[in-house]
């Protein structure tokens, strides 16, 4: 189940833990301890639990003391969040190093991607900054730029990011070896 709507609703008031612990692949542990702190049924839908909370004032009070009772373990949710995204971004480096290897040939199609996202990124912005577009297209521009934005992230991330190094020192080693 998705709990899009639902973790933009707690985050508005101000239950940012659960929130975050929605996004992570614990959701249905998280959605039980929801809906056993609001009296609801375990298998109650995201909008349920949504009207629930819009129709009952206390809903919004115990949700907040299921967030300070289970502290601990929310924060922990959303750090296995982080890691598995490290992780992930990690494999994808390793994967692009083992074919590299197999291949013997550097994979352009990365590379070209990463600056077709870098370029695209500048280009919305100057366009947004110097260009004077009203209406609908500026709404897509500014939409287009979140996109960019997502991705230039990513893009960073990827080729900077903590574990870059290793990456390096792998490289320098699969060089090593040849030699």
């Amino acid at each position: 189940m998705d709990f899009k709507k639902l973790g933009k609703k707690l985050a508005g008031e101000g239950l940012p833990l659960i929130a975050t612990a929605f996004a992570g692949p614990a959701a249905g542990s998280v959605a039980k301890m929801v809906t056993g702190a609001l009296g609801l049924n375990d298998n109650a839908s995201e909008d349920e639990i949504i009207q629930h909370m819009e129709s009952n004032p206390d809903a919004v009070i115990k949700l907040k003391e299921l967030q300070l009772n289970h502290e601990a373990e929310l924060k922990r949710l959303g750090i296995k969040e982080s890691e598995m995204y490290l992780i992930d971004t990690q494999d994808a480096r390793k994967a692009q190093i083992e074919r590299e290897k197999q291949t013997g040939k550097t994979d352009i199609n990365l590379y070209v991607l990463a600056w077709v996202n870098v370029i695209g990124f500048f280009a919305v912005v100057i366009v947004l900054m110097f260009a004077d577009i009203e209406g609908e297209a500026n709404n897509i521009l500014y939409m287009l730029l979140g996109v960019l934005a997502t991705c230039f992230a990513k893009v960073n991330s990827y080729f900077f990011g903590s574990s870059q190094g290793s990456k390096d020192k792998t490289a320098m080693l699969a060089v090593g070896k040849k030699a």
